[in-house]
């Protein structure tokens, strides 16, 4: 059995190391170039990572589970950093069609502001989790769904990038 909240620790202190080393810049007075999002997707069992920056797509199987990180990113600051998660699936019983979802999930928010000296960071992440165990009521076969992660990454001169990593199980 998986131990899922080991694996989301692990991932949350990897992620907390990586960015131990992340510099303070000065805020600065503008910036019009806009932030970066890289996903890591670790899955669990296996610890394989998936990659991406901007947007990306993992095709899973029904079951997987993995701990999702965003990260944003901006050279000369990140202001804040929002994720949110939607999962949705169907399932069939012959010319009989299920959906089940699309479920909501919160939006998490990190906003972030200068220090004492007007100093900023420049990364920043974000971690959630997603359960691809998507069930069918008894008689109906799973015929596929996803996990779709919404994120975005806004620097200190209001520019703002947006992102997607869509987890996708078939049947």
């Amino acid at each position: 059995m998986i131990d899922r909240s080991k694996l989301s620790l692990t991932a949350a202190i990897a992620c907390a190391l990586l960015l131990a080393g992340c510099p303070n810049v000065q805020k600065p007075s503008d910036d019009t170039t806009p932030p970066t999002l890289r996903w890591t997707a670790i899955k669990a069992g296996t610890n394989d990572q998936f990659k991406f920056n901007g947007n990306g797509t993992i095709n899973a199987k029904l079951g997987d589970y993995f701990t999702v990180i965003l990260v944003a990113e901006d050279t000369e600051g990140i202001h804040q950093v929002k994720l949110a998660s939607s999962t949705g699936w169907s399932c069939r019983n012959g010319d009989v069609g299920q959906n089940v979802g699309p479920s909501l999930g919160a939006q998490m928010v990190q906003n972030l502001n200068p220090d004492a000296q007007g100093k900023v960071l420049t990364s920043i992440f974000l971690i959630q989790n997603a359960n691809m165990m998507l069930q069918c009521q008894a008689g109906f076969q799973f015929t596929g769904g996803s996990t779709v992660f919404s994120g975005s990454g806004t620097n200190y001169g209001g520019q703002t990038v947006n992102g997607k990593l869509t987890i996708s199980a078939s049947g």
